[in-house]
């Protein structure tokens, strides 16, 4: 026991005199044992090793995280395609008067008349597209279809330069209002309907 504690206070002097840098903990381990058994003390025998073939949920669980943040992106994306297409379509029915067919683009812009004297400015916003949208359809620029979105009529208007620009302005501000949800100014409301009555003048 006296050899042990010597050993004891040889190893706290020289933590004292330099900075400790502690022994890997098998050698350690090792030293005291060793120690220990020349003291004549008894060693109860170690625990049974860990099985190196134990399973590892780990990495299961990291596959399975990822499965579900990949599902969980698709899903998304089919939702804002979905919101993207279909609102459109639920736009021109729920303006239609009664909702049976598809309105007239000059039905529109007597509904875009309404909505500027009541002066309901996200309703003038979003007449003001519907009606330059409708008229471009009866025309034969674009082909209407509930399941297109904003980038597929315009690239259906991509041979006219300036029915393309004037029509990505209303696009653009039309989804700032409908998918940003911006609170239109009197100012934007005006660009609108002046964008789509120059539509309106251009294809009578």
């Amino acid at each position: 026991m006296a050899f042990l504690l010597s050993v004891l206070i040889f190893s706290y002097l020289q933590g004292v005199a330099q900075p400790y840098d502690p022994p890997p903990f098998e050698e350690m381990r090792e030293a005291l044992r060793e120690i220990l058994s020349r003291e004549g003390f008894e060693l109860k025998p170690e625990g049974r090793p860990r099985s190196e073939t134990s399973f590892d949920p780990e990495p299961l669980l990291f596959i399975l995280g990822i499965s579900i943040a990949g599902a969980a992106l698709i899903l998304l994306g089919l939702g804002i395609r979905a919101s993207l297409t279909t609102d459109r379509s639920v736009e021109a029915a729920s303006e239609a008067r009664g909702g049976a067919r598809m309105p007239s683009s000059e039905e529109m812009f007597e509904e875009l008349s309404r909505l500027e004297r009541e002066g309901d400015l996200q309703g003038v916003v979003r007449a003001a597209y519907l009606a330059a949208l409708l008229r471009l359809h009866e025309k034969g620029l674009l082909r209407y279809d509930p399941s297109a979105t904003d980038g597929e009529y315009l690239e259906q208007l991509s041979s006219d330069n300036r029915i393309h620009t004037l029509f990505s302005r209303l696009s653009q501000a039309f989804a700032e209002v409908r998918y940003g949800h911006r609170r239109p100014d009197p100012e934007m409301a005006r660009m609108c309907r002046s964008i789509s009555e120059e539509i309106r003048g251009m294809f009578p």
